[in-house]
């Protein structure tokens, strides 16, 4: 019994001594720091439109995994909004390992819509795009017409025609929005924002 009441009174006199040095600064903790999120706009602060902060977005990828643009900070990335059923969006999956090839090191990524019959495509139809046109699953996400807003781009991206490219740069800012296809406006937008950062 008085083994107890010592070990008792001793771990008491231990909690007492380690916050005394705690309180003079004795014992030195871990002082490794948390890294700052870089992030550190919120719903508010962002939108899909050119010069904002882009909000983040998580869809899945044709892999059945899912990725969000907000794990690409620090990297220049392009946004491919198409459509599988738009023969323009075809043309410009067909050249995009010639678009990437003359950018350079860039993150693209192909956001699919809608499929052919125009809904909400599934994994197996972004695995057939990018079999058609050589491009990585991982790289091809699968969207819907909810990630589309015309009219405030608050909710979605502000554009109305397939394809558009939405240009970020490495702080997640939006700084070009490109409706249609221009191969050569596409190429020249990357390159300048290279230049610039």
């Amino acid at each position: 019994m008085n083994s107890i009441i010592s070990a008792i009174f001793g771990l008491s006199f231990l909690s007492c001594v380690i916050d005394k040095e705690v309180e003079t600064g004795l014992i030195v903790e871990d002082s490794a720091e948390e890294e700052e999120n870089p992030i550190w706009w919120d719903e508010e602060d962002c939108s899909y439109n050119e010069g904002d902060h882009i909000c983040n977005l998580r869809l899945p990828t044709a892999l059945d995994t899912a990725d969000e643009v907000y794990n690409y900070f620090g990297r220049i990335f392009l946004l491919e909004i198409t459509s599988m059923r738009c023969s323009d969006c075809q043309r410009s999956s067909g050249q995009n390992s010639y678009m990437q090839a003359r950018v350079g090191d860039i993150k693209w990524i192909t956001i699919i819509i809608e499929n052919e019959a125009g809904i909400t495509p599934s994994s197996s139809d972004g695995r057939r795009w990018g079999n058609a046109f050589g491009l990585q699953y991982f790289n091809i996400w699968l969207g819907s017409r909810s990630n589309i807003d015309i009219n405030q781009g608050k909710r979605g991206f502000a554009v109305s025609e397939y394809p558009s490219y939405v240009l970020v740069d490495d702080e997640l800012r939006i700084r070009v929005v490109i409706e249609g296809y221009d191969k050569d406006k596409i190429i020249d937008s990357v390159i300048d924002l290279k230049s610039d950062l």
